[in-house]
């Protein structure tokens, strides 16, 4: 593990350290002020090994400057230093949708069906958005950790760091040691599998919505569609996203989300 940075160094001449948001096998997340537009900004950063390393993060880097969606928080910088490289991302503040339902649910309160679906259905634009690139985007981390729910009531799905551009067909090979999180990552994505497509962001929406829908975390995939008939029979789709063998022709980001309104 990268050793924190002080709270109060500056990076980069302008992004002052406030305190780490998580942590990981990559690195750290900061919450850092952007002195030069007095902004909060949010700073990940990474080991860099090589100079094919920094150029594969550079090009990531490119590829994240050009989503600009609602749903997604704004890309705002990357920079070297010190043989770490950092990505700088607008900071979203509100409640993560894990920590919301749990709240909720310890007041004895529900949070309504339809509110909750209205937020899959944003993040699922976001996705869909993501898929639309050339090269295609994967976040590859899709979890209620990541959806950050702002006060106004916008749900947004934060942690782009982990997103990996990869041509058209082919396959990131970024496995679960790395990135994704169990529950909610695909079987492709750990050691051994066959690597990441957008396929495998449809599989953590899907563990994603079960989440939502259950306040329970995905259980293995020999447990989990059980579950889902005698919970909630109606629930098709979420059962096809959460196959244990994707298949070549998943539902889109945008059409997994709109068959649970149906």
């Amino acid at each position: 593990m990268i050793e924190t940075i002080p709270s109060g160094t500056v990076l980069h001449g302008r992004y002052r350290i406030e305190r780490v948001l998580g942590s990981g096998g990559f690195g750290h997340v900061y919450l850092a002020h952007d002195q030069m537009t007095n902004q909060q900004a949010a700073v990940k950063e990474y080991l860099v090994t090589g100079a094919s390393g920094q150029e594969q993060l550079r090009h990531e880097a490119r590829v994240l400057s050009q989503l600009h969606h609602p749903n997604l928080p704004e890309f705002l910088d990357t920079f070297i230093e010190q043989g770490r490289y950092y990505v700088v991302l607008s900071y979203i503040e509100g409640d993560d949708l894990t920590d919301l339902i749990r709240v909720t649910r310890q007041r004895n309160e529900v949070i309504p069906v339809p509110q909750m679906l209205s937020w899959i259905l944003s993040i699922c634009d976001g996705v869909m958005f993501m898929h639309s690139q050339r090269p295609i985007v994967i976040h590859r981390d899709i979890k209620p950790d990541n959806i950050r729910i702002t006060p106004s009531g916008t749900a947004v799905l934060v942690d782009l760091g982990n997103a990996k551009a990869a041509a058209d067909g082919a396959r990131t090979l970024f496995f679960i040691r790395h990135q994704g999180t169990p529950g909610y990552a695909p079987p492709e994505q750990y050691p051994g599998g066959t690597g990441t497509d957008a396929r495998s962001d449809v599989y953590a929406l899907g563990g994603t919505l079960y989440f939502a829908l259950t306040a329970s975390e995905p259980a293995s995939v020999s447990n989990r569609n059980q579950s889902i008939q005698q919970g909630r029979p109606d629930l098709l789709s979420l059962q096809e996203q959460l196959a244990n063998n994707p298949p070549e022709e998943s539902p889109e980001a945008n059409a997994a989300a709109s068959s649970v309104w149906a």
